[in-house]
């Protein structure tokens, strides 16, 4: 395996490892927002505020935080798949580069690629 391809697959390797740990980070705040609807269920009534306005900013406040979370970790999938992206791109560049100037009439120069023999290197 080459040094490119030993790259990707640590690249890869290391988006498995990022995508396995927010799946953790995501039961971790479900436990933690089943905790917190519990605890409003329980403690948040019309007789624990005298005025329903308190009562609905406390409950914006915790959609706020949710929505916040949610947010974050769309952005980081959306960086993830930009990065992955680019990282493709360059790889299938630099194999139509190959295929033009180096690989022959067979390996896609003049033929336009139709034969394809398995693995490239």
């Amino acid at each position: 395996m080459s040094e490119r391809e030993q790259s990707l697959v640590r690249l890869l390797e290391t988006t498995a490892l990022l995508q396995w740990n927010i799946a953790h980070i995501l039961d971790a705040k479900a436990l933690e927002a089943e905790k917190v609807r519990t605890w409003i269920y329980n403690h948040i009534s019309n007789d624990s505020h005298p005025k329903q306005q308190v009562q609905l900013d406390e409950s914006v406040k915790v959609h706020d935080q949710i929505i916040d979370i949610i947010d974050g970790i769309n952005k980081l999938g959306q960086g993830m798949v930009s990065m992955l992206k680019v990282v493709l791109r360059h790889e299938h560049d630099s194999r139509s580069m190959m295929d033009g100037f180096g690989g022959g009439m067979m390996g896609g120069g003049m033929m336009g690629g139709g034969m394809d023999f398995g693995d490239r290197p």
